[in-house]
This record gives C-alpha cells, sequence and structure tokens, in this order.
C-alpha cells in the first residue's frame, strides 16, 4: 500500500469522495492526489534540507605582488 500524505486543497471541491474547502488539510495517496485540485504540505524540515550550506564569508585573498 502506498504511503499517505499531506495536502492542502487549493479550491471547493470534492477531494477523494468527500467534500473539502479550501485551505483544509487531507491526506491522500500520490496516485489520488495526482487527480485532485491539491498541493502538497511542505513541512519545515524538508526546507532546512534542501536549502544549500552557506559558505563562511572570510578574508579575500589579496596578492604580494611577488608573483612574477
Amino acid at each position: 500500500m502506498t504511503e499517505k500524505r499531506d495536502y492542502i486543497v487549493r479550491t471547493e471541491a470534492w477531494i477523494a469522495g468527500r467534500p473539502a474547502k479550501a485551505g483544509d488539510v487531507v491526506r491522500l495517496t500520490e496516485r489520488e492526489a495526482r487527480y485532485e485540485p491539491v498541493d502538497p504540505v511542505v513541512s519545515d524540515d524538508a526546507d532546512a534540507q534542501a536549502e544549500p550550506a552557506r559558505r563562511a564569508k572570510g578574508r579575500p585573498e589579496t596578492r604580494t605582488g611577488t608573483d612574477a
């Protein structure tokens, strides 16, 4: 069986055979959600993992003019 996930309803509609209003959170499988006006709920943990690591700013390298 496919894992169910949370989705946010975009517009008032029947979602998987049940009435739902815009903004409601529903649990659907990925296959069910494919055919419904819903968006996946994004967790804060997923956002933190998706952001690339930032480099610490250091002093810029300077040339001394000794290169010939």
